[in-house]
């Protein structure tokens, strides 16, 4: 919790003062507008990391027990070995 409060209240402060500064500049609908396409490409940017992400934290998750360990299942393997 603390190093979320910490990241959060350090950021936000310079965020502010940047869109505070291009609102200045373009005026305040455009600057909201432009934030927001930037959290739209943030966002899908993030989306096609899932993946990837999901692959390295997969055994980590197996591992401390989080998730189930995907096995086989061994009853179709015996019956056609039958």
């Amino acid at each position: 919790m603390g190093l979320y409060a910490m990241a959060f209240s350090g950021t936000v402060p310079f965020g502010n003062l940047l869109a505070g500064k291009v609102a200045q500049l373009i005026g305040a609908p455009h600057t909201i507008t432009l934030c927001g396409i930037g959290c739209v490409i943030g966002a899908l940017y993030f989306i096609t990391l899932l993946p990837r992400l999901k692959k390295d934290i997969a055994p980590i998750y197996e591992r401390l027990g989080i998730i189930a360990v995907e096995t086989p299942d061994l009853s179709v393997e015996e019956e056609t070995a039958r």
